[in-house]
């Protein structure tokens, strides 16, 4: 009995073993983000430049986007930047919640109807699948800072074009 189930382990080790070698692949090899880890995917791609990153408080209800899940990232410690993701049940819901965002990124959804919004800094709205950032720029009205540009040259590669927002000076 103790040689057949060892057999049997030694069979299934060697089986597991190549399905391992056979999925893997050049260490210089791009791998996209599927969109449902776009979040995640923000987070690696500012940490991997350098930022540190965390999650604050559970995803919470929505402050704009009433059919919304929000979570917060902050980036760069505890004065750092926020990053809030919108999450929606399908993409659909997203992108015609995104419709509804002024150009300039001062108008947007909430409380069934519009909201006006004066930002702290430069607002940029991004766009991919289920998920919506809005990323504000902390320098304000004055010049991006370094962090700023980072955290939005990271939001480009991740989620791809900004949609609504001002633009950078």
């Amino acid at each position: 009995m103790w040689v057949r189930a060892s057999f049997l382990t030694v069979n299934l080790t060697t089986v597991a073993v190549l399905l391992l070698l056979v999925g893997c692949g050049s260490a210089t090899e791009t791998v996209p983000i599927p969109r449902e880890s776009a979040a995640e995917g923000l987070r690696s791609r500012l940490e991997s430049a350098g930022l540190n990153t965390y999650w604050l408080a559970a995803s919470q209800r929505s402050d704009f986007f009433d059919s919304a899940v929000r979570r917060t990232l902050r980036v760069g410690g505890t004065d750092g930047s926020l990053i809030n993701l919108y999450r929606f049940r399908e993409a659909g819901q997203a992108a015609d919640a995104a419709s509804h965002v002024s150009a300039n990124g001062l108008q947007l959804p909430a409380g069934g109807g519009i909201a006006n919004v004066s930002w702290t800094g430069r607002p940029h709205f991004f766009r991919q699948g289920r998920l919506i950032a809005l990323f504000c720029e902390s320098g304000g009205a004055q010049s991006s800072t370094s962090r700023d540009r980072t955290i939005l040259a990271a939001l480009r590669e991740v989620m791809g074009r900004q949609f609504a927002g001002l633009p950078r000076e």
